[in-house]
């Protein structure tokens, strides 16, 4: 349902009195214009009923959305409670809506409902916004754009840009390959993010977002455009010096033997105001008044994701196979939210793919995992090793990650390995049967 009751504030303009409208929670069932009179600006504008003073409101909502199935809530950080009102928001029933999310202004919430009303993913426009804004700020720093603001307005979307002098700049996203390059980019990462209710997808979380991911990524196309193998770093040698293997012999397996088993409510009724008289989307309305422009971007876009396409192409007729690029996906979409070095595991995993027999030697000699990803409270994890071979295997183990042990007994041609997580890092298993000297590895990486 939809809240609202009045208050008395005092107007910023002549200082009297004047009473406004405040709402706890908007339904859109049962408002019907409510998200275009958010967008617009025109939901939180309040008359003063002395000096008809336009104020803006700012103040925590709830907005509902049944027919998309979404809900967001405005809590503002400036509350001393607020995070005693994050945690509250996200114990409440999120009622199974696939959209939950918690901004920390209006403008934020204008965004997203832009972003609902487009079809768009709001977190894609984060990223879009960082993007244009670096590109800016490398090509005409001397402008000093900043603030970008996401609308969605009569059908069209654009990002607008917001300078100290209040000199607007809108780039109508329309006109431009940008959504499309960003989902070629982050759009598998983005996927397969583990889902929680009322997340915060913010310029915060956009920006080390793009930096961790777009800079890796961008990284690896290089290295393979130039074909340049990775410099030794202090730390590397380090790690290489203390590297000892572990051999552990497995005895000759005994023919067909089995193995025994191992087993929010409002809590904020402060009414903030906004003096700014200007409104960023509604002076995006008057677009005779606001330069619209994309040529700073065509030349260096053009150059950027030009290099970037080719290395794809050149990527995808190299060794880092699909399969690859898929694992080194799925590690970049655990390590974001577990502060492991994403470089170190890129490094490993490509490492690991140059050369064969990774996760099998044959198919007579193979593991149940190539790599296997693991936190670091976890208990124990189990390889399978299946060797066809009458003979005995022997592992090493490279890094401190893990520590490992065999299972007693085999289970016809297959033995468990049961991997121990000691701290965060990466181990290198190779595993080698004494048949015929076969050889292949197995990366384990605790989070």
């Amino acid at each position: 349902m939809s809240k609202k009751y009045t208050q008395i504030i005092q107007c910023p303009n002549c200082k009297k009195e004047t009473e406004v409208t405040v709402w706890e929670s908007v339904n859109t069932h049962l408002y019907e214009n409510v998200a275009s009179d958010i967008i617009s600006g025109k939901f939180f504008k309040e008359k003063c009923s002395h000096c008809q003073y336009e104020i803006s409101m700012e103040y925590d909502i709830l907005y509902h959305d049944i027919g998309r199935s979404a809900m967001i809530w405005v809590l503002h950080p400036s509350d001393s409670k607020y995070m005693d009102a994050v945690q509250r928001v996200r114990r409440m029933n999120a009622l199974n809506y696939p959209y939950t999310r918690i901004v920390s202004s209006i403008s934020e919430l204008r965004e997203k409902i832009s972003a609902l009303e487009s079809g768009r993913d709001d977190r894609h426009i984060e990223l879009e916004k960082i993007h244009m804004l670096k590109q800016l700020q490398k090509n005409v720093p001397e402008l000093g754009y900043g603030n970008p603001f996401y609308t969605f307005i009569d059908g069209e979307e654009s990002i607008t840009f917001r300078n100290e002098s209040d000199k607007l700049l809108v780039m109508s996203l329309v006109d431009t390959t940008i959504p499309d390059e960003i989902e070629k980019i982050f759009g598998n990462i983005l996927k397969n993010l583990p889902k929680e209710d009322y997340s915060i997808y913010d310029k915060v979380w956009a920006e080390k977002f793009y930096k961790q991911f777009h800079e890796d990524i961008t990284e690896i196309f290089r290295e393979e455009i130039n074909k340049i193998e990775p410099k030794p770093t202090a730390q590397n040698i380090k790690t290489a010096k203390q590297t000892e293997k572990v051999r552990v012999k497995v005895p000759l397996k005994k023919q067909k033997t089995v193995s025994e088993n191992h087993t929010i409510s409002m809590t904020n009724n402060n009414v903030a105001t906004d003096n700014v008289g200007s409104d960023l989307a509604m002076n995006s309305l008057h677009k005779n008044n606001i330069q619209k422009t994309n040529t700073i971007f065509s030349k260096s876009w053009q150059i950027n994701w030009l290099a970037i396409v080719l290395s794809l192409v050149i990527v995808l007729l190299t060794v880092v196979t699909v399969n690859q690029k898929s694992l080194i996906s799925d590690l970049k979409t655990e390590i974001i939210a577990h502060d492991l070095n994403t470089q170190e595991i890129i490094g490993n995993v490509k490492n690991l793919y140059k050369g064969n027999n990774v996760g099998a030697a044959s198919t007579n000699f193979f593991a149940s995992d190539d790599i296997l990803v693991m936190r670091s409270w976890n208990g124990s994890k189990t390889i399978k090793i299946t060797c066809k071979y009458n003979a005995s295997i022997s592992v090493s183990n490279s890094g401190n990650a893990v520590t490992t042990e065999w299972s007693p007994a085999w289970y016809y041609d297959t033995i468990d390995m049961y991997v121990y997580p000691n701290s965060k890092g990466i181990s290198t298993l190779t595993f080698t049967n004494d048949a015929n000297l076969e050889t292949f590895k197995v990366m384990v990486v605790v989070l």
